[in-house]
């Protein structure tokens, strides 16, 4: 005799548990100021650590109260770890094995409140550049980078250049400089594409910076990011990254209805029976190639889901898209009564499933769970995804 469970689709709630506490009132939370190995900074500074350190001293002021002075309170990132040291004022900050960056949170023990957050880099810092203009296809010109690194004496680093496409960096499709903090190259655009600049110490086993990307040739969306903005209007907010001066973008509707509220680079987006709507940016090189992306009704993406109860296979129906274009999706199933996920269907999943792209329908083998209650939620998943 075969099993059967019901199951039940509900919203997903956030809900949020707030602590409120006094502190005393003679007493800031937040330090007026954090020592980092040796030098002070304030809330939201950068503490550049060399990279061969693996471990670092934060100090604080002393402040005092009518039961004495108050000790430090430090708490970091899941890299990082504090141990005490012989003095109230003092924490030993131990630093990640490899070299990767962090922040710590520091106030008084005992003492509720916000904290000052210093973050911790032991990485160089991303390079600048400081010299160059968009180089259109057929054309060269020259470009200056410059890093702002401390530790040039002790670990020296050197600027890499890399390219990709049609683009060429002194001829080449990487170049590294000598060590040094600065850096100028020729970069030459046989079609389109575009370099990264970054530092690498290669006294900390090629300890590399965030490399500084620019797209040359006609614009290239980079970055996209699209989410709900409003669920009651349908609202969806959609972003991007600028990768280069003088680009004025569009926003169109290639299918579907809405309406499009743009803000420069971004777009508010929104629709009652769905739309596909696409993005372009111009410079002085031209148009680039348009990004386009499917905005789901207000209806929602999942229509209807059965059989219920269920003994074997499960059935997901979705509203049909009138576009070529999806909005990214997961489907989870899990149990209502200790809410454990049983079944997770990634974005990579549902858009491997022959079912699914043929007629937005996906079945789900459930023969192998318990005879329960279970939940079953379809999300709209934000993503971003760089364009080569």
């Amino acid at each position: 005799m075969g099993k059967s469970f019901y199951f039940a689709i509900i919203p997903l709630f956030l809900l949020t548990n707030s602590v409120f506490a006094t502190k005393p009132p003679s007493v800031d939370p937040v330090p007026p100021r954090v020592n980092v190995d040796g030098t002070w900074y304030n809330d939201g500074d950068t503490a550049y650590i060399e990279c061969s350190k693996t471990s670092t001293t934060i100090l604080i002021d002393p402040v005092f109260t009518g039961s004495g002075v108050l000790r430090i309170s430090v708490e970091t990132t899941a890299n990082f770890s504090s141990s005490d040291t012989p003095s109230s004022l003092q924490k030993t900050l131990n630093l990640d094995p490899n070299s990767q960056n962090g922040h710590v949170d520091v106030g008084y023990q005992f003492v509720v409140g916000d904290k000052m957050r210093v973050y911790i880099q032991q990485k160089p810092p991303e390079p600048i550049i400081t010299a160059g203009s968009n180089v259109c296809a057929g054309n060269s010109g020259s470009f200056t980078a410059i890093s702002n690194y401390d530790f040039q004496s002790t670990k020296p680093i050197n600027l890499v250049w890399q390219t990709t496409g049609g683009v060429t960096v002194n001829g080449s499709n990487s170049y590294t400089e000598q060590p040094g903090v600065s850096s100028t190259v020729t970069i030459a655009n046989g079609s389109t594409g575009s370099f990264s600049v970054k530092a690498v110490i290669a006294g900390c086993s090629s300890l590399e910076s965030t490399p500084k990307t620019e797209n040359i040739g006609t614009p290239v969306v980079t970055n996209p990011n699209y989410w709900l903005f409003d669920s009651y209007s349908n609202m969806w907010q959609f972003s991007q990254s600028v990768t280069g001066p003088g680009i004025t973008y569009t926003f169109y509707v290639s299918s579907g209805s809405a309406q499009l509220n743009q803000q420069l680079q971004d777009c508010y987006i929104t629709t009652t029976e769905g739309a596909t709507v696409c993005v372009t940016g111009t410079n002085s090189c031209g148009t680039g190639t348009p990004y386009c992306f499917y905005i789901p009704p207000a209806s929602g993406l999942l229509r209807t889901i059965y059989p219920n109860p269920v003994t074997n296979l499960l059935t997901l129906e979705f509203n049909t898209s009138k576009s070529s274009y999806s909005i990214p999706f997961e489907v989870i199933l899990y149990s209502e009564k200790s809410m454990k996920t049983v079944k997770h269907l990634t974005q990579e999943d549902v858009n491997s499933l022959e079912s699914f792209k043929a007629n937005h329908r996906i079945e789900m083998d459930v023969a192998d769970l318990p005879r329960r209650p279970y939940v079953c939620k379809s999300n709209s998943i934000s993503f971003r995804k760089s364009l080569d």
